[in-house]
């Protein structure tokens, strides 16, 4: 009995929910392709039937590195959720822009690794017993399941939060029929599985170097799904293969092939793409990459070449080494130098903003959701605030100085058109570019800075 009056407050939530919801019916058609849940998630099974590839495009998928699984997101949730795998378990949590809470960041979803089948029949079928879990799948004879908060934390006095926290609640079924173990195994594809980036091999500059540099350690996932760099969340991405001589690698890329250390005179190259239609090629880190073997790749990355390994194979050392004549002119201590170096990069990570001067990745994309959710939000006022005055735009093909915020009030609605607007609104902080210049929102309609102290500002509009 108490099982059932626990699923009856789940549901009169969410219909509370539903009843205050607006804007949720430009989402249906993405909340209707719902998947049922194997029994066994081991044997690699479509779960239900398979989504239509304009949906697949369509959805963001929650990634559970620790447990090696995923969901499928309708995309209005990209951005506005955060993801933690502590304390023993998968947490979604909402993303709090209002300052008018008394609790930020709500929890959303908990997946855990309840234990084995046998564990589950016994404690789900207890009678009179509350037992708040969903069975969400099985993988290597452990029960995942779903706990969603039953809670409501927002109010009128937060109305973004509250219209957003609504929208993901009301599609919260949905996400949580579509757990599935994450694939990265296949006979055709080589490249499937989980990489790691183990040395420098070539560079064609310092820049190049230094940025390269920073990555040993890190792992990159290529699955059937996406492909991502060490994160909780990824789109759908598709890949092209295709054959490229010594010549056509030298003369695109200005680098000899022989640095490869692949003995053959082709190699199969993979691309990474955001679209089934093979038109954008994806900005992440390791969107080009050569397959060498089944156990090594080489990536490409703005003119230097990095060596991956597939995960469990040994190595010799993680350290970086551009030619073997530089490897052999190295004493001990430079070895143990550098070793100790790819043990700090590791342990620090890489910072994907330091290209624009940024320090602390975290406090920038603070800002950045902070700058949308105003933009978003209209709130003029406050958004004219965040830009470094003087600043000179370039309005109606003429450059147009703007001395102070009461100017660009008046100017906002020139400044930011609808083009502006939809480019800040689609914007997704794991697609954004970064170069010495700053950092780009969409296709350059918004550009970001960073001054002294780690002051950031808005640095250009171009409506």
């Amino acid at each position: 009995m108490k099982k059932v009056m626990v699923l009856t407050v789940r549901i009169t939530i969410i219909a509370l929910v539903i009843l205050g919801l607006t804007a949720c019916s430009k989402h249906s058609s993405t909340q209707g392709s719902t998947t049922n849940v194997p029994a066994n998630q081991n044997q690699n099974t479509a779960a239900g039937e398979e989504v239509t590839k304009e949906l697949q495009e369509n959805l963001v998928y929650l990634i559970s590195e620790k447990y090696g699984f995923y969901l499928e997101a309708p995309m209005f949730w990209s951005g506005r959720v955060v993801i933690s795998e502590e304390n023993d378990s998968f947490t979604v949590k909402h993303r709090t822009t209002s300052k008018n809470v008394s609790a930020k960041n709500p929890v959303i979803l908990n997946v855990i690794n309840y234990g084995s089948e046998k564990k589950w029949e016994q404690d789900a079928n207890k009678k009179d017993e509350p037992f708040p879990y969903e069975k969400l799948g099985v993988i290597n004879g452990n029960v995942f399941a779903g706990m969603p908060s039953f809670d409501f934390p927002y109010d009128d006095k937060s109305p973004t939060d509250k219209k957003e926290y609504t929208e993901i609640i009301s599609s919260l079924d949905v996400v949580l029929k579509s757990f599935k173990p994450i694939n990265n195994e296949s006979e055709d594809k080589k490249f499937y599985g989980i990489w790691k980036i183990q040395r420098l091999l070539a560079a064609s500059g310092d820049a190049d170097t230094e940025i390269a540099r920073q990555l040993i350690g890190k792992k990159l996932y290529y699955t059937d799904v996406f492909a991502y760099m060490e994160g909780n969340i990824a789109d759908r991405n598709y890949y092209r293969e295709k054959t490229i001589s010594v010549q056509e690698f030298t003369e695109q890329y200005n680098i000899p092939f022989a640095q490869t250390d692949i003995p053959e005179n082709q190699a199969t190259m993979v691309t990474v793409f955001d679209d089934a239609n093979y038109e954008q090629i994806s900005k992440e880190i390791g969107n080009m990459f050569l397959v060498k073997d089944k156990n090594t790749l080489i990536m490409i990355l703005d003119g230097a070449l990095l060596e991956l390994t597939r995960e469990g194979i040994k190595t010799d050392s993680p350290t970086q080494h551009l030619t073997e004549k530089d490897n052999s002119e190295k004493t001990g201590e430079q070895a143990r130098n550098e070793e100790d170096t790819a043990e700090q990069t590791m342990t620090k990570g890489v910072n994907r903003y330091a290209a624009a001067g940024i320090n602390d990745p975290v406090g920038f994309e603070q800002y950045f959701y902070a700058v949308q959710s105003l933009i978003n939000s209209d709130d003029r006022e406050e958004v004219v605030k965040y830009f470094s005055y003087p600043v000179t735009l370039q309005i109606h093909n003429q450059q147009v100085t703007i001395k102070n915020a009461e100017e660009m009030l008046k100017q906002y609605d020139t400044v930011f058109t609808l083009n502006v607007k939809k480019a800040v609104a689609e914007q997704k902080v794991d697609n954004l570019f970064v170069n010495y210049m700053g950092v780009m929102v969409g296709n350059g309609q918004l550009w970001f800075g960073v001054g002294e102290g780690e002051k950031y500002f808005i640095l250009s509009v171009n409506p």
